[in-house]
């Protein structure tokens, strides 16, 4: 068996199911820092809170939304209040700027962050998050294909029920007769349906082995690391940065972003990339996209052109946020690469499924290429920029 087929061996069936703050997730970070020490790189570990899983802040922003329906024919300013907080803290958890879930009870989760090269002025960080997420009727093989439309039915739902009671309120304050606001009840429908599907993840849904998502990306970062740890960049510094509570609402990277910040930093995030048709993501993020960095977009298609044994694609991926959506919220410089079906799905998406025997050994070399020949191309147009700049300083 080969190394990177080792790591994700060990990481989805020696250690198993990783949730957010569980012991594995630990056993996780253990492994992963006795790795990076192993091959000579300083490993740290941070450690930060996080809640276990996403669904019980959408649990509470949906009941919220509902409170704004009971409150539409009784107190209908206080329903929009309701209404339109639902809303908006809805926009902000997909935007990862704010979610409801930071005023939850939490866990200790981990980060392991590996510096190589330390003080060279450039710094990449290379990153994939360790935990494993949870399965859900969303998430079904025969459902998941529809998950983004269910998201936006969800959005279309909240701005309706906030729309409604924005209306009654204006009525109310008017004095006049309260509209018929059937499509309001409607929408409090869809969204008894989400609730429910919600419930059911937290109650019946399995942790799942995280072969693909994301041990593969785990691997690819622990092997790509010992190749440029023997063969380092001249004028990059590289981070080795393994996250925790990615599943859980990406807190583990925030935490990173509120701890050093994001300035002077590109980040390449690795996640998904066991099956599937190996891709660099040109814009992600499920509310609105957020475009990759061109610089290290480049990058994967020089490295792609340049090496005919890594087939590889561009294209928009537009499913739940990544650790490189939470970096391209704040402004950061991210690209993400991926590997997706045809129908651009991740195989075994948080499905128990998503084990040892579905991950593609290629599928893991291909990508430890991509990743490998991008630092070296990021590397040497630092050289040449080092050099110009050395030419220049000569002739005045």
């Amino acid at each position: 068996m080969n190394p990177l087929l080792k790591n994700v061996y060990h990481l989805s069936e020696t250690i198993g199911p990783r949730q957010c703050g569980s012991d594995n997730e630990r056993q996780a970070a253990r492994y992963i820092e006795g790795k990076l020490r192993s091959l000579g790189i300083p490993a740290e570990r941070q450690e930060f809170l996080s809640i276990a899983s996403f669904s019980p802040a959408q649990m509470v922003i949906i009941l919220l939304s509902w409170a704004g329906v009971a409150l539409l024919h009784w107190l209908p300013p206080l329903g929009f209040l309701c209404g339109a907080g639902a809303l908006c803290l809805f926009i902000l958890e997909a935007d990862t700027r704010f979610s409801i879930g930071q005023l939850m009870p939490k866990r200790q989760s981990h980060n392991i962050r590996g510096t190589l090269n330390p003080g060279r002025p450039k710094r990449v960080v290379i990153t994939a998050h360790m935990d494993s997420s949870r399965s859900g009727p969303n998430f079904h093989p025969k459902f998941v294909k529809g998950f983004r439309l269910s998201f936006f039915l969800l959005l279309a739902s909240l701005a309706i029920v906030a729309l409604g009671a924005g209306w009654s309120t204006v009525r109310f304050l008017q004095g006049a007769p309260l509209p018929s606001l059937w499509i309001v009840y409607a929408a409090a429908v869809y969204l008894l349906v989400v609730f429910t599907t919600l419930v059911l993840r937290e109650v019946t849904g399995q942790i799942t082995p995280g072969a693909n998502d994301n041990a593969s990306g785990v691997s690819v970062l622990l092997e790509t690391a010992k190749t440029l740890a023997g063969d380092p960049p001249q004028n990059l510094t590289v981070e080795f940065l393994a996250t925790g509570a990615e599943e859980a609402g990406t807190f583990g990277m925030i935490h990173y972003l509120d701890t050093v910040g994001c300035e002077n930093r590109q980040f390449i995030n690795l996640d998904n990339l066991g099956s599937g048709e190996l891709f660099a993501v040109t814009h992600e993020g499920l509310l609105w996209p957020f475009a990759a960095d061109q610089a290290l977009l480049t990058a994967a298609q020089e490295a792609m052109l340049t090496a005919p044994t890594i087939p590889a694609a561009c294209r928009r991926y537009h499913l739940l946020t990544t650790d490189a959506s939470a970096v391209l919220a704040r402004g950061g410089r991210a690209v993400s690469l991926m590997a997706a079906d045809s129908a651009g799905i991740l195989p075994n998406w948080h499905w128990p499924t998503d084990t040892f025997s579905n991950v593609n050994s290629e599928n893991l070399i291909r990508a430890k290429k991509l990743t490998v020949r991008m630092i070296k191309i990021l590397d040497s147009k630092l050289v040449a920029q080092g050099d110009l700049r050395r030419v220049s300083g000569g002739r005045q």
